[in-house]
């Protein structure tokens, strides 16, 4: 029985990081997929599920000219201190949620900020938007 395609992606980006000389390496979507004869999507999945801060990645997406994605490995303190991060944000958040005196437009962005914390885990940029978000939230309540 052939191997998974999600599996080959997978061992095909760790052997590029192990050859890089440096600690990241940049890879276009389309010619690895083309490269792997698999989908784009295919690629993108495998990154999101499998190149995680929790896992010790940190990806960083660019759009047009093929869709460039750059992968680095992360230390293992700053995994985990964005994932205490991440869980001291949630509890803010709810906390912010039971209070009174909040509009429904506010109430609607912090219940999506919340949707964006449900992740396994999530990048420094998107916990510093969630905070960035939460200061406004906080200045215009007050």
């Amino acid at each position: 029985m052939g191997r998974k395609i999600a599996d080959i992606i997978e061992e095909f980006i760790l052997c590029q990081l192990a050859a890089a000389e440096h600690e990241d390496i940049l890879l276009s979507r389309n010619q690895l997929a083309q490269q792997l004869k698999c989908a784009p999507s295919q690629i993108s999945y495998v990154l999101q599920s499998r190149f995680t801060a929790a896992k010790g990645f940190c990806l960083q997406s660019r759009r047009g000219s093929g869709g460039f994605v750059k992968i680095s490995r992360q230390n293992s303190e700053l995994a985990e201190d964005l994932q205490l991060e991440q869980e001291a944000l949630k509890k803010i958040l709810q906390e912010l949620l039971v209070a009174e005196e909040l509009s429904e437009c506010q109430i609607h962005v912090l219940r999506a900020l919340q949707d964006l914390l449900k992740q396994e885990t999530c990048s420094k940029a998107q916990l510093d938007w969630v905070k960035g978000a939460l200061v406004h939230i906080v200045k215009l309540s007050g």
